[in-house]
């Protein structure tokens, strides 16, 4: 079952849930707070940089518990303990799911490569191959990744932003389709059926609770 939550913060009170966490961009304090009631928590990308991971003390965060997929605005050089590797399968709490993490900055030429841009931010080619080898053997029913299929966001948008990272995720999506999907990156609380998948993505500190 998923139950949409409204951004606003209510008292401190764990609930056996798998909170899903839009963009935070730096604001570490409405982060702590999306995420004071829930078990467990995934945070789909674009945490911060090395300045906003010092903000948060972050032994505070149970790794067990609380992660998060890098994005394109992440400190790549500093990601901190609960920050999921490239890609892969997880349990957490009362879910299960297949993770995928990185995408393309469109505004890079106006930023600094190692203090507000990382190459890192997108998977390789090769690395690419090795997660769509795992997501066919793992044929998921939820999907967690920081930008969508480039096929999808043409939905919206008219026309697809190339890029290798859309372009990965399109071929999962041509192997297996799984019954949710879900994403940030984007900015905008979307919802978009495409063959047997539920896409829905989420707006900035925007929360889903799976349970």
């Amino acid at each position: 079952m998923v139950t949409h939550q409204s951004n606003e913060a209510s008292p401190p009170q764990k609930r056996d849930v798998v909170r899903i966490v839009g963009d935070v961009h730096g604001r570490i304090g409405a982060y702590k707070r999306a995420i004071a009631e829930a078990a467990y928590s995934v945070q789909l990308g674009d945490m911060g940089f090395k300045k906003h991971y010092k903000i948060l003390n972050f032994a505070e965060i149970d790794p067990s518990r609380h992660v998060f997929i890098p994005g394109n605005h992440d400190d790549y050089r500093q990601l901190p303990a609960h920050a999921l590797g490239l890609f892969g399968t997880r349990e957490l709490g009362p879910a299960s799911f297949f993770w995928v993490r990185g995408a393309a900055s469109p505004d890079k030429r106006m930023r600094i490569p190692g203090e507000s841009w990382w190459p890192e931010e997108e998977l390789t080619y090769r690395e690419g191959l090795r997660a769509l080898d795992l997501y066919k053997a793992a044929k998921p029913r939820l999907v967690l990744s920081h930008d969508c299929p480039g096929s999808v966001s043409a939905q919206w948008l008219g026309t697809a932003r190339p890029s290798r990272t859309g372009q990965l995720l399109d071929a999962l999506l041509e192997h297996h389709q799984p019954d949710l999907w879900l994403f940030g990156h984007h900015h905008r609380s979307i919802k978009i059926a495409l063959g047997q998948t539920t896409f829905r993505g989420l707006g900035e500190l925007e929360a889903w609770d799976l349970s």
